[in-house]
């Protein structure tokens, strides 16, 4: 049983570490006040009854808009409800939009080519919510082994978990140093760019063209900028530290009781 033994720990930890990052982006993707918290803090959404102005409205380099608080609002609430897949059409239209200074109708908002990638996200995004579920599941069944065995797994549990943890952030640290040194090679841009670029390898592994599909000008990508994406990196970077600590913490317990 020594084998399975092993096996519950390594796959309770593993499946902790993908349920730290799944969560929160899952809970992101449809959370209203998190994409207006992180705008605000990258400085995109309007304040002080002020608008915003937006380029490559509709994917046209020569379509700029000014938004108003009101306007984001309806675009956040827009994007939040079809990843939550309340709407199956990413197309928007909106009145009343100061298009190029003049106050003009049935604007399109988004270009086919961002209306395509979000259908390409909202494909990654329910792919992550399956492997979510199947986490939680694995997690259930792996902690009733443990608990079973728990004469024989409190003397692996921590050593095994501590092993697993280091592995997997010590290839995180190579993918981030790789973009890294990418960067200082490449001599351009900033190193935030060269990260997120490499990211995308991972969300589209098996799809070269979804890849280069990904990189486009357009009102989505003016107003959900890198800085917004690197903060939400950030903030599941954090969960996922803080869980896998916790994780740690309470398995060194175990293995002392």
């Amino acid at each position: 049983m020594k084998w399975l033994d092993k096996t519950a720990v390594i796959l309770f930890t593993v499946c902790l570490f993908l349920s730290s990052a799944l969560i929160p982006i899952t809970f992101i993707s449809t959370s209203t006040t998190f994409y207006r918290t992180q705008l605000k803090a990258c400085g995109i959404y309007p304040i002080e009854n002020k608008s915003t102005v937006i380029r490559y409205i509709g994917g046209n380099r020569d379509m700029s808009a000014a938004f108003t608080s009101e306007q984001f609002d309806e675009i956040i609430a827009h994007i939040t409800d079809f990843m939550a897949n309340k709407k199956q059409n990413f197309a928007l239209q909106m009145d009343g939009i100061n298009l190029n200074g003049e106050i003009v109708g049935s604007v399109n908002i988004f270009g086919n080519e961002a209306i395509t990638h979000m259908n390409d996200v909202k494909t990654v995004f329910a792919t992550a919510k399956s492997a979510l579920v199947a986490c939680v599941i694995s997690l259930i069944v792996c902690a009733f082994y443990m608990f079973s065995r728990k004469s024989y797994i409190k003397k692996i549990i921590y050593k095994l978990s501590l092993g697993v943890t280091t592995s997997i952030f010590t290839i995180f640290a190579l993918f981030f140093g790789g973009s890294f040194i990418k960067h200082l090679i490449n001599g351009s841009g900033s190193f935030s760019d060269t990260l997120w670029f490499d990211m995308h390898h991972i969300f589209f592994p098996l799809s070269p063209e979804k890849f280069q599909a990904s990189s486009f000008n357009d009102t989505l990508t003016y107003i959900l900028t890198l800085d917004f994406f690197m903060n939400t990196v950030i903030v599941v970077t954090v969960c996922i530290i803080s869980l896998t600590a916790i994780w740690l913490f309470f398995s060194k317990l175990i293995s002392k009781k």
